[in-house]
């Protein structure tokens, strides 16, 4: 339990100190305090969890810490659900939100070699790899040691929950009610899937790695492929609901999984 309470007490401590140090890294017109920040910001979790395995395990945990991160050997099923499942996610947005578009929609034109080669900086810079090594590599272990999977799906989202907030309060959209509860319900919902992947399908944080970058990634290619549909409130709405769905059906899966092996 210590390793759960001092994980959490670093990765919003390191937040916090982001929110202050935000205005003096990032200025007008500086692209290089831009990308000093994002790094800064998707590598806080991985900080967390060396700062942990330093006042806890030390040398031991930081020699199992690298065994468990450089476990790539997952399964072909695996690999193409990380990608299938995100993908299948942005098709039902896409198809919702067009039946309340009024004009029919318009595919922008672009560059897909360029958007291919996108995902693979997404999984450095937009923070799967810094935020997985922490949230799936050391955290989500640590507590399914000692509660349920759905329990600890709860935790873990409500912690990247209010992670993520501190960020956005530095440099991410306008926090309002309304998308403080949207982001709220879907990123439990997400910590539910991801609890499922990696009980169900693989405990190698890579598997977690690639699910985050597929979900980024996906939302990015489809608010550049179909700008439109950012307009229209149905497009976050149907997303949300969507993984909502999901994650109760891998709560279903994971529930009858547990009966069998019992």
């Amino acid at each position: 339990m210590k390793k759960i309470i001092l994980f959490i007490f670093f990765v919003l401590f390191l937040a916090f100190i982001y929110w202050l140090l935000f205005p003096f890294i990032v200025s007008e017109n500086n692209s290089t305090g831009e990308e000093i920040s994002g790094l800064l910001r998707g590598y806080t979790p991985t900080f967390a969890a060396l700062l942990t395995i330093l006042f806890t395990t030390k040398r031991k945990g930081f020699k199992d810490y690298w065994h468990n991160i450089m476990r790539f050997k997952a399964s072909i099923r695996s690999y193409l659900a990380v990608f299938l499942i995100p993908l299948f996610i942005n098709v039902v947005v896409v198809i919702v939100t067009s039946q309340f578009i009024d004009s029919s929609i318009s595919f922008i034109e672009l560059n897909y070699p360029k958007f291919l080669a996108i995902y693979f900086i997404f999984i450095f810079l937009d923070g799967p790899l810094g935020e997985e090594l922490g949230w799936r590599g050391f955290l989500l272990p640590e507590v399914l040691s000692k509660f349920s999977p759905l329990v600890s799906s709860l935790i873990i989202g409500l912690v990247m929950f209010f992670w993520h907030i501190i960020i956005f309060d530095a440099d991410g959209p306008e926090l309002n009610s309304s998308f403080i509860v949207k982001y709220l319900i879907s990123i439990l919902g997400i910590s539910v899937i991801f609890t499922f992947f990696y009980l169900r399908f693989s405990k190698f944080p890579i598997i977690a790695v690639l699910l985050h970058t597929s979900i980024n990634y996906f939302i990015f290619f489809r608010n550049s492929l179909i700008p439109e549909m950012k307009e229209t409130p149905v497009d976050n709405i149907t997303y949300v609901v969507t993984i909502v769905l999901i994650a109760m059906i891998c709560l279903i899966l994971l529930k009858n999984h547990n009966l069998k092996n019992n």
